[in-house]
């Protein structure tokens, strides 16, 4: 009972915070879509905040875990990335309420992924730190690299979020690797 309770009471946060903001999703506006009362949610969760976390560094951490093994069966620079797009797109195609949950609280709840704890962006930057060494990725600062990386791979989903882009993403994962290795290449 307790698992299913606390499973409704996420399903029912998840969906209101990309539907209606975090900021304006109120833990009664859970209880009510949850079929509970309010204060069952603080049987779960501490706090609207906690519940976010939990949300939060419950998917980005099993991703970056997951964007790592993916990656690490590729044996080119291009692949590694080219398989971590296809994997995000694909991510979003079949879940764009997880997808876009994790896109618009990134900034916010980043911070509260445990110090030392490999994320995506992380993967992304041993990847292109990688490339640079073996000659092919071009010598610029990892760190700008990484970040204009993760832009051109972000981005798309961000359109689609916000009814710019339309269809599958991962239709679109082809012209954003051509970028990727137009931006990277030596």
């Amino acid at each position: 009972m307790t698992h299913t309770t606390k499973t409704r009471i996420v399903e029912a946060a998840l969906s209101l915070f990309v539907r209606k903001g975090v900021i304006q999703t109120t833990t009664k506006d859970i209880a009510a879509a949850a079929g509970i009362a309010e204060g069952t949610i603080y049987r779960h969760f501490e706090s609207k905040d906690a519940l976010v976390e939990h949300l939060f560094v419950a998917n980005y951490v099993p991703l970056a875990k997951t964007l790592d093994t993916i990656q690490r069966r590729s044996a080119t620079t291009m692949r590694k990335l080219e398989s971590i797009v296809r994997h995000l797109y694909k991510m979003f195609d079949d879940d764009p309420t997880l997808f876009t949950f994790m896109l618009i609280t990134q900034h916010d709840a980043v911070d509260k992924v445990p110090a030392g704890t490999t994320t995506p962006v992380a993967v992304v930057r041993k990847i292109i730190k990688e490339g640079m060494k073996q000659g092919s990725v071009r010598t610029m600062d990892p760190q700008t690299a990484t970040h204009l990386a993760v832009g051109l791979i972000l981005q798309p989903a961000s359109a689609q979020i916000h009814g710019e882009l339309s269809g599958p993403l991962s239709q679109r994962a082809n012209d954003v690797v051509t970028a990727l290795d137009r931006l990277l290449r030596p």
